[in-house]
Parts: C-alpha cells; sequence; structure tokens
C-alpha cells in the first residue's frame, strides 16, 4: 500500500523495525503510563551528562537567529555564563557567507571570524562552559562545492537525485560519505575542543531512494540505518561529546535517534508561555 517492497530470495532474510505491542487493564492514563515506561526504557542512553543536567544556552532562538559573527558572539559569551549556563552553542550560520543555507562544505567564515572560530570557543573555555556547536551533516545545498561529488553520494530517484529545500541528501549506505561525515565531525570536534554537537534536519528524503534497492521505501530504510550506525560510531569515538537531535525543532523524535543521543529539541516556539504545552505533550 505504499513506497516499501523488497524481493526475498531463497535463503535470504529480513529484520523489520522493532516494534512493541502492549495492553493494560485500566483507562487512557494508564495506557500512556505503559506507553511512557516503555519509551524511558527503550531510549535509555546512558552518557555522563545525565547526572548533571546541565543548562545550555543556544544562539539561535530570540537571539542571532542562524547568523553569528566573532563580534556578536563576543557579547554574548559572558552574559550567558553569568545566567547560569554550563554549555554555550553557536547555532547555524558559522559558515558561509550569509545567514545559515550554505550547508554542506562546514567550514568557518573567515569574514564572520576573522581572529577564527577557535578564538570564540577559547572564550566559551574561559568563561566556564562546555562550546558547542551547530551542523546538519546529511544535507548538502544545491550551490556548494560538496554538491559536485558523484550521484552515488546522494538519495536519487529515477536516476536524478532528490531535492529538498535547495538541499540534495547524503546517501549513507556509501562509504565515502560516512569517510567524509567522520573527518568532518572529528575536525571540528579537534580543532575547537568541543564538547557539544547539535545536529540539525531541515530537509526530507521524501520516498527514499530507489539506487540499488527494489523499492524507494527499501532504499530509505536502509539509508536511515546507516545514519544511525553512523551516530552509533560517532558516539563511541567521543564519548564525552553531547550529541543533541534537533531536526528543525523535534522533527526526527523517533525512538531510534532518542536511544542514540542524549537529548532532543522539542520545538523552535519562541513565545515561552506557549512552550510548557509542547514540552508536556512531548
Amino acid at each position: 500500500h505504499g513506497h516499501w517492497w523488497k524481493t526475498l530470495r531463497p535463503g535470504e532474510t529480513f529484520d523489520s523495525l522493532p516494534v512493541a505491542v502492549g495492553r493494560v487493564a485500566g483507562d487512557a492514563q494508564a495506557a500512556v503510563a505503559a506507553m511512557t515506561d516503555y519509551r524511558r526504557r527503550a531510549c535509555k542512553s546512558a552518557h555522563p551528562v545525565d547526572q548533571g543536567l546541565p543548562v545550555i544556552f543556544n544562539d539561535y532562538m530570540n537571539c542571532l537567529g542562524g547568523n553569528p559573527d566573532e563580534a556578536k558572539s563576543l557579547r554574548l559569551i559572558q552574559p550567558a555564563a553569568d545566567a547560569g549556563s554550563e554549555v554555550y552553542v553557536m547555532d547555524a550560520g558559522w559558515y558561509g557567507r550569509e545567514g545559515w543555507g550554505d550547508v554542506g562544505d562546514w567550514r568557518e567564515s573567515a569574514a564572520k571570524f576573522p581572529r577564527g572560530l577557535k578564538h570564540v570557543m577559547d572564550a566559551v573555555r574561559r568563561a566556564g562552559m562546555i562550546p558547542g556547536l551547530w551542523i546538519e551533516i546529511e544535507a548538502v545545498n544545491k550551490n556548494v562545492g560538496l554538491a559536485r561529488e558523484p550521484d552515488a553520494w546522494f538519495l536519487s530517484m529515477h536516476g536524478h537525485r532528490n531535492l529538498f529545500s535547495n538541499r540534495f541528501m547524503l546517501d549513507f549506505r556509501n562509504p565515502e560519505v560516512t569517510r567524509f561525515a567522520d573527518e568532518t565531525l572529528d575536525r571540528i570536534i579537534g580543532d575547537y575542543d568541543l564538547g557539544y554537537i547539535k545536529f540539525d534536519y531541515n530537509f526530507s528524503i521524501l520516498l527514499g531512494t530507489d539506487r540499488g534497492a527494489d523499492s524507494p521505501g527499501q532504499g530509505g530504510l536502509e539509508h536511515m540505518r546507516a545514519v544511525m550506525d553512523w551516530y552509533r560510531r560517532l558516539r563511541a569515538r567521543h564519548p564525552n561529546v553531547i550529541l543533541e537531535d534537533c531536526a528543525s525543532g523535534g522533527m526526527r523524535n523517533d525512538y531510534g535517534m532518542l536511544s542514540i543521543l542524549q537529548l532532543c529539541s522539542s520545538s523552535d516556539q519562541t513565545r515561552y508561555d506557549y512552550y510548557p504545552a509542547i514540552a508536556a505533550g512531548s
């Protein structure tokens, strides 16, 4: 009834996604309580950060809106520390030219950071906070240099790359893609002495990909399993780095991602008086 199918030949097997089914002797509240208990068990992702639950400052919402630079950031660091923040996260826009849309190459903007981005991250450390950085590692703007890589790097349908909001989507089944992602994250974590990464995901892979697959749904599932394997390996290499699952304010709250990354952004809502209902509902 959809876009998923896979042909099994004699002797072949396929493992489905994990599924939980339950019943309770009680009302809807009892059912929700049982589902919540299951979620907490399934998504348990032990990490040193769980013990302290630090206060995190992020410079996007009601602040820089995806266009940080050296002068703006240096003015924010000490007030964030004075307010009790223990982690300082620079959000989108630290790369490229204007705004935050040029995702893909992940090199700091010399125009925005004339003394280098490390100069700002070092100031965060001196203020007693853990420095963090935003990245959207799975997406590539069609106009950046990485978009010139071979088509095999990207999710595609009928021989054409999937394009969503001016972005191509990297295919994590390709070992060259995961090698690029490994090198990128190892570089920025090491160069800037980061203790926090905010992973965003502002796009859709559409139906998936039919490259090397019986159906787009099968290709999309294999891609997402490869994505999750990559996140697990990243976490194993950098066990003390806090990893946030953002996804444009909570659009990737699936149990698979929640079982790997330590916390999840629940909304891009800017009204503080609207937020309690969102937090409680999620």
